[in-house]
């Protein structure tokens, strides 16, 4: 099985001898010493080890290549321009894998030669995301220790994961992870246009795209951070379905029992909170600005909530107040953000400028359109579908007088500045989940095959962890610079190596912010020139 379709190397001097049939003849190599047949004669075993290109006299590798020549020894071969190395983002999220203890266990659960691979994947998923189209190109510019991979190679790859090593290895992960005193969970949803993928139904996603859903929750220690465990499934997100099934799976898994649960605002129904209160579960749950309980609410909170008491940050605001919520005696947490509230009242009168121009070139309209249209527009329908319209400004001042309020529900006595701290903290999960899921041009799963969602799924997992932690170390950082992990990213991008007689060196040394990056995530020069030769070893 030839994991690394269209990477290119030169052909090794010694020891080969190349088919003379096909288009892309069949390479082989000699392995071992030689040894004497029943006739006395001289022979040696020999493996394939890829295919010549023909038009540039290039070796295609397989699987065999790379068990016997490690990458570096194979980059000793390569021209000098493809011997450059792009190492900062790699050594990064290789550090972290290794620190963390990730490396280890993808060893002892899939072999070293998989562990390779995958890490190879999840490394790309955490830096580009699941688009695996150029996956090709991004290792030949940027790998190092792992294994080069493309993205024909990585679906076989995720097809050969199975069900009871993904279990063993969110055992040994679980295990390994050093406080586990409390976790939360968060649930997030991701659309696919496989519709042959058997987990995959119908609902409505987080952007509003009535898509084939698969459906995906975290447990998140509280302590660290870091995704312990997750499960994906078709059911729909209002349901506690899917609690259920995390709960049940975690148990398994060895999962300490005080979960709490921060959700959404698809999980908001008395369906859900009765079943969180009957089952003793702590939970922050998001409220939609179009629910009868915080309609009254902001009326109630318009004229107090910006002063100093309220106060949570510059610009944000916060108050709760108690009272019976879905029959049950709770806190809803109001909060107001002006950044927030301009963004959206610019927005809004955006898409209204925008509706109002493609109604004046429209003639005649549906009445599914004229309902769609109606949220800002008042109107006026005829027969033949003809039609007058204006501007509700009614409606439109009711929507701007909701910007920048939002509404967390909650049965514990957290002030409203932790209560945010944690739906936040799901914030943050969903955007590492939605940047590992897809950063270019398709936010959707493209995979048609079950088995090689479920490993792309366990993949995507793995970058998880590993942009969590980056997110959490970082953060201080982030913030002093105001850039986003992406900005930081880019910065440790410009980070490169080449090749020479005595191995990889540094084109120029680490630039004061990319110091500054590697400190802040517990790594130094000593651990770089061990990521460049394959041998850095954190685990903690």
């Amino acid at each position: 099985m030839d994991f690394n379709s269209g990477l290119q190397v030169n052909m090794p001097v010694h020891g080969v001898v190349i088919s003379k049939q096909g288009v892309y003849p069949t390479v082989y190599m000699t392995v071992g010493p030689g040894y004497l047949n029943k006739r006395g004669a001289l022979k040696h075993k020999r493996v394939a080890i890829g295919k010549l290109d023909p038009s540039t006299g290039k070796l295609m590798p397989n699987d065999v290549y790379w068990k016997n020549f490690s990458h570096a020894e194979a980059l000793r071969m390569v021209s000098p321009y493809d011997s450059v190395r792009k190492v900062g983002e790699g050594f990064l999220v290789g550090g972290v894998m290794s620190r963390l203890g990730l490396v280890g266990i993808l060893d002892e659960v899939l072999g070293k030669a998989r562990s390779r691979r995958l890490r190879t994947a999840a490394l790309f998923m955490a830096l580009r995301g699941n688009v695996l189209d150029t996956m090709e190109d991004f290792c030949e510019t940027h790998t190092l220790p792992e294994s080069p991979l493309a993205s024909q190679a990585a679906s076989k790859l995720f097809t050969t994961i199975t069900y009871d090593e993904r279990t063993a290895f969110l055992k040994k992960w679980m295990a390994k992870l050093p406080v586990r005193s409390r976790m939360t969970y968060v649930a997030t949803s991701h659309s696919t246009h496989a519709r042959e993928i058997l987990d995959a139904e119908c609902g409505l996603g987080n952007d509003g795209e009535r898509l084939p859903q698969m459906n995906f929750s975290c447990c998140v220690s509280e302590d660290s951070g870091l995704p312990c465990s997750y499960v994906s499934s078709s059911e729909p997100m209002e349901g506690v379905s899917l609690l259920k099934h995390a709960l049940s799976r975690d148990d398994e898994l060895g999962m300490p029992k005080s979960a709490g649960f921060v959700l959404g605002e698809g999980f908001c129904s008395l369906a859900n909170v009765d079943w969180l209160i009957k089952n003793g579960h702590d939970f922050v749950l998001g409220v939609g600005k179009e629910h009868e309980m915080t309609k009254a609410a902001i009326s109630l909170a318009r004229q107090s909530i910006e002063s100093v008491e309220h106060r949570i940050s510059p610009g944000l605001f916060g108050m709760a107040g108690k009272g019976s919520f879905y029959g049950s005696r709770m806190t809803m947490h109001i909060f107001y953000e002006r950044s927030l509230g301009g963004f959206q009242i610019g927005s809004m009168l955006a898409r209204i400028d925008e509706e109002e121009k493609l109604l004046g070139r429209l003639e005649r309209l549906t009445e599914e359109e004229a309902k769609l249209h109606g949220a800002f527009f008042s109107i006026k329908m005829e027969p033949d579908g003809a039609f007058s319209f204006k501007r509700d400004l009614e409606k439109i001042e009711q929507a701007r007088q909701k910007c920048g309020f939002f509404f967390l529900l909650t049965n514990t006595n957290l002030g409203s500045a932790e209560v945010l701290k944690r739906y936040r903290r799901k914030g943050a999960i969903e955007k590492s989940f939605d940047d590992v899921k897809a950063l270019e041009s398709s936010k959707r799963w493209q995979e048609r095959n079950h088995a090689v969602a479920d490993g792309k799924m366990f993949c995507a997992f793995i970058a998880l962890i590993a942009a969590s932690e980056m997110g959490w170390k970082l953060g201080k950082l982030m913030r002093k610079k105001n850039l986003g992990l992406k900005g930081l990213m880019k910065r440790m991008e410009a980070m490169c190596v080449g090749m020479s007689d005595n191995g990889w060196r540094l084109l120029s040394p680490p630039t004061k912010k990319q110091r500054a990056i590697m400190e802040a995530m517990g790594l130094d020069e000593d651990d770089l020139r061990a990521y460049l030769n394959g041998k850095l070893e954190l685990d903690s």
